[in-house]
């Protein structure tokens, strides 16, 4: 596979087509970049919003746009990876928030607010009969996993390789590093993903192979007596947010009951926007505990878990002593997140949810007819208004055909989409749509993604050929 281009400036970058006319039209975001390189690491705070050459800066987004500070108007299918399911500027979020914001920013003191979140929540996801709030999707999954262990008085966490829930230690191994225990078959070593997480994080965490039931049965059952909790998205993200094998969920499910292991889904992405009741609803599999963020926040910053009342009270405050599990944080339930996610959750009714169903099955259906089309590889996968595209010969079928994808022609194509208007994550991967997404939104994509891949195709045949169809 070609490698990436390393740094701005090289001949590398700047002999691509979609590369020049980039640069060409992004001054001012060159600019913006220059100066953050100079004060922050890579000249920014978000992984998820780095590419090269450099990222386009955003100056405003309304409705399905997103707006650049050079002047150009973007389709957008971030979303702020996800977290804006009604798009940019809703009238109703901004008018509660409006009025939250006349009575103060942060007040020190719970609000009505931060009570009708949690009961919406409680009452479109029944296992979450107590809910909390946190700062962050990070922040609710590391008190989620806090309060299981409490609660079972285990140590050990499990989770798939390859699925991401976030950057606590106990949690971030194995998403993109895989390496099989020595004569073990398929068990897995449990990989920090990063420098400077401790080296106990190897032994406290279980690394499952992603969706092998078998061996997740045999790993989950060896490890029941240290093993408190097992955490799964309920999509399969690693294989570009399909729907799990059918019956896996379900029986994940049971196999975490007969070996005393609580069950954990990160609807972090998946709550409320596969339906009111996130995956749990669509795939009909009640997990123990849960953790929420984007969408709930509406566009502000948020987490939340929930679980049985039982698991729960352990963060009770007992009269004249200390609770049993703290769980403290400034911006908890900061209460114009609250409004803005209050009012995002009242506007998701069934029309949306079939809006975003229908929209969604049009792009995936229109792009790939568009790349086969042109005779090139390309594949959009997902589910509902979640989405991946790989360029990759083989068929998408595992995480393993899906890290096989070719990400330098996806990095030149999500380029290519950028000067042509839409506005694709450049390289990171998934992306979505939202309520404001229109069929000309998605109309105008599917052209471009015609236009885009024929502009693409000589860079193809040079750099990688096996992913043009031979008749």
């Amino acid at each position: 596979m070609p490698e990436f281009p390393l740094r701005r400036g090289s001949s590398m970058i700047e002999t691509v087509d979609s590369v020049k006319e980039f640069l060409s039209h992004r001054s001012k975001s060159q600019d913006l970049y220059d100066r953050a390189r100079a004060v922050m690491p890579s000249g920014t705070s978000r992984n998820a919003v780095f590419y090269r050459p450099f990222p386009a800066y955003a100056d405003h987004g309304i409705g399905s746009r997103i707006y650049f500070v050079d002047g150009n108007e973007c389709i957008d299918y971030c979303f702020n990876q996800s977290s804006l399911i009604l798009g940019h500027k809703h009238p109703a979020v901004m008018q509660a928030v409006k009025v939250q914001l006349e009575r103060g920013t942060a007040l020190g003191a719970p609000t009505e607010v931060e009570v009708e979140l949690a009961e919406k929540i409680h009452r479109c996801y029944p296992a979450a009969e107590r809910v909390r709030f946190a700062g962050t999707g990070t922040e609710a999954v590391m008190n989620a996993l806090r309060v299981a262990r409490a609660y079972k008085g285990k140590n050990k966490v499990a989770k798939f390789a390859g699925q991401f829930h976030g950057t606590y230690d106990s949690v971030y191994v194995s998403v993109n590093s895989f390496v099989e225990k020595p004569d073990q078959g398929t068990d897995l070593i449990a990989v920090p993903e990063c420098d400077g997480m401790p080296k106990s994080v190897s032994n406290d965490a279980v690394v499952l192979p992603f969706e092998d039931i078998d061996a997740a049965e045999r790993i989950v059952r060896r490890n029941r007596h240290e093993l408190a909790v097992l955490i799964v998205e309920p999509l399969a993200k690693p294989r570009g947010y399909a729907p799990m094998k059918e019956g896996f969920l379900k029986r994940l499910k049971e196999i975490a009951s007969e070996n005393d292991v609580l069950l954990m889904f990160d609807e972090i992405v998946t709550g409320f926007r596969l339906s009111e009741g996130g995956g749990a609803k669509v795939f009909q599999v009640e997990p123990d505990v849960a953790v929420f963020g984007k969408n709930i926040g509406g566009g502000f910053p948020v987490g939340a878990f929930g679980g049985s009342e039982e698991m729960m009270q352990l963060f009770d405050v007992p009269e004249g002593t200390r609770p049993r599990i703290s769980a403290s944080g400034t911006w908890n339930a900061h209460p114009l997140t609250m409004a803005a996610g209050l009012a995002t959750l009242n506007e998701l009714d069934n029309a949306a949810y079939e809006r975003l169903e229908s929209r969604g099955k049009q792009l995936r259906e229109g792009m790939n007819e568009a790349f086969a089309a042109a005779g090139v590889m390309g594949t959009v996968t997902g589910f509902g208004s979640l989405f991946n595209l790989y360029f990759a010969r083989n068929k998408i079928t595992d995480d393993k055909s899906a890290r096989e994808s070719n990400r330098y022609v996806r990095w030149i194509f999500d380029l290519e989409m950028l000067n042509r208007g839409a506005f694709f994550t450049v390289n990171q991967g998934w992306f979505n749509i939202s309520t404001a997404t229109s069929n000309e939104d998605v109309r105008f994509t599917i052209d471009q993604t015609n236009e885009a891949t024929k502009a693409i195709q000589p860079l193809i045949q040079e750099k990688a050929p096996e992913l043009l169809m031979r008749n």
